[in-house]
């Protein structure tokens, strides 16, 4: 509405270039659509000559030999698709649940999971962030699965606090350990079925380089601290993991 109007014109600059940078809201259509529960794809195993060329069709959403079987998952997880994440990065999580399903995992996105309690944690409001840790216990146990996956270094921290949280609670203090110890980074999952072994071969073939980021959050919070897992050929990994650097996320508050 502020761009229709004209009325972002009148903000200070500051404001008018931040805005500029906000990635595209997903549609009310894009938002009722979102899944539940995703089976698993395998694609057929290409001949050698073929392999570079299917899993470049793969990442542009092309037609590839694929075919979906829910009873032989290599793993069943579920998804906490986050509050910001599953709105204003919808994009990123329809990327993280294709990736888990080219890993051979079967997916739960419980609908009624709930912010993850960290912006109420993180400004004092610890009762609004009990109450969301519980509403988030309670939707993931119905599911019985033993990995709920993140791909927010935020979320993925604040939910491995929930076992802290709630330790003074008798009623749910056993309850959030064993919910936090269910979180796993995404790309820890992947490591776990072989993914990382599945692509090796076209990144070797590659010439482009692959850049990882290690946030803190994942490092200290988590607890999940992997070596460069992508290539054989190392010349194709260039790593950004340095223990010193942050992303200044924190400054946010300030």
């Amino acid at each position: 509405m502020a761009e229709a109007t004209g009325a972002i014109n009148i903000l200070p600059e500051t404001l008018r270039t931040m805005q500029s940078i906000l990635p595209e809201i997903p549609d009310a259509k894009a938002m009722r659509e979102r899944p539940v529960h995703l089976a698993p794809i395998f694609v057929d195993q290409p001949s050698a000559a073929e392999t570079a060329t299917t899993h470049a069709n793969i990442a542009t959403n092309e037609e590839a030999p694929i075919n979906h079987n829910a009873e032989n998952p290599v793993k069943r997880v579920a998804f906490f698709a986050g509050c910001l994440m599953d709105t204003m990065f919808l994009k990123t999580n329809e990327a993280t649940l294709k990736l888990l399903q080219l890993s051979g995992c079967e997916i739960f996105i419980p609908p009624d999971q709930a912010c993850c309690g960290a912006l109420h944690g993180h400004s004092g409001e610890a009762a609004g962030a009990r109450e969301l840790a519980k509403r988030n216990i309670e939707a993931f146990e119905k599911l019985d699965c033993d990995t709920i996956v993140t791909n927010a270094g935020g979320c993925g921290a604040y939910l491995i606090d929930y076992a802290h949280l709630l330790a003074d609670d008798p009623e749910w203090s056993e309850r959030a350990a064993r919910f936090s110890s269910c979180i796993k980074d995404l790309s820890e999952v992947l490591l776990e079925c072989g993914f990382f072994r599945k692509i090796s071969p076209v990144i070797a073939q590659s010439s482009r380089d692959v850049s990882g980021l290690l946030p803190l959050a994942q490092r200290h919070a988590v607890g999940y601290c992997p070596a460069p897992p992508i290539a054989s050929d190392r010349r194709h990994y260039l790593s950004r993991t340095e223990r010193s650097r942050c992303l200044l996320r924190f400054g946010w508050y300030l």
